[in-house]
């Protein structure tokens, strides 16, 4: 997660989601990283535009708007305000001293229901900066519900790749979690893994994806590729 992705599209999706989930205690692991301004991540911000968007979730629009076209003054920080009482750890990501950081993160994150682990490019089989491991996942999964964001590559059918993800995370923890994803197609294509300890989260999790649907696929898409899954 970095400063110049708040407000992008991808925020609008993944804080409504977290908001519809209403986890009695929430937490959430940035796995942040340094920016790089002269990249084009981030910059998915046309929704704001667009007032039939707004109904989705009138609240938090009406916050991403402030953030991104009037005050300009988007900052990790900003999002943890909408997310009022929520649990943040926001050290950014090591590799060397890995295994220091993410016992830090789970300490910090004691007493949630829910953690969202926000990666930049999400789940992998090895520790990078930019991803979290399945280890890392099987760690977390044995106290709290998880949600965990994962960015789909575009050189494979993205059915397939979550699918197989699936799969793996049902592998990983076994059968203590019920697994489901949402993909998200606006601007970069991304997908939600939900591990639920808690069945409620699931039901509210698919009446998410029922409601937002329209919002949830790209605006022209080539193909009609599912935006819910569940094992």
């Amino acid at each position: 997660m970095r400063d110049q992705y708040v407000g992008d599209v991808g925020d609008y999706v993944k804080l409504g989601l977290l908001r519809s989930l209403k986890a009695n205690r929430l937490g959430v692991i940035w796995y942040k990283t340094g920016g790089d301004e002269n990249s084009s991540d981030g910059k998915f911000t046309e929704y704001l535009h667009g007032l039939q968007n707004k109904e989705y979730d009138k609240y938090l629009f009406n916050q991403l708007k402030q953030i991104v076209c009037k005050d300009g003054n988007r900052r990790i920080e900003r999002l943890e305000k909408i997310l009022k009482g929520a649990s943040f750890y926001k050290e950014e990501v090591q590799t060397r001293e890995r295994r220091i950081w993410f016992e830090k993160a789970c300490e910090k994150m004691k007493g949630c229901d829910l953690v969202f682990v926000d990666p930049d490019n999400g789940l992998q089989e090895k520790a990078s900066r930019k991803h979290i491991t399945l280890e890392e996942v099987k760690q977390l999964a044995k106290k709290h519900s998880l949600l965990i964001y994962h960015h789909l590559s575009r050189n494979q059918n993205h059915k397939t790749q979550i699918e197989s993800w699936l799969k793996k995370l049902k592998k990983k923890i076994g059968g203590s979690h019920e697994i489901t994803a949402i993909r998200a197609a606006r601007g970069a294509s991304r997908a939600f893994f939900l591990l639920a300890k808690n069945k409620s989260f699931k039901i509210k999790a698919k009446k998410f994806a029922e409601t937002w649907k329209c919002f949830l696929k790209a605006k022209n898409p080539k193909r009609d590729i599912p935006h819910y899954y569940e094992l």
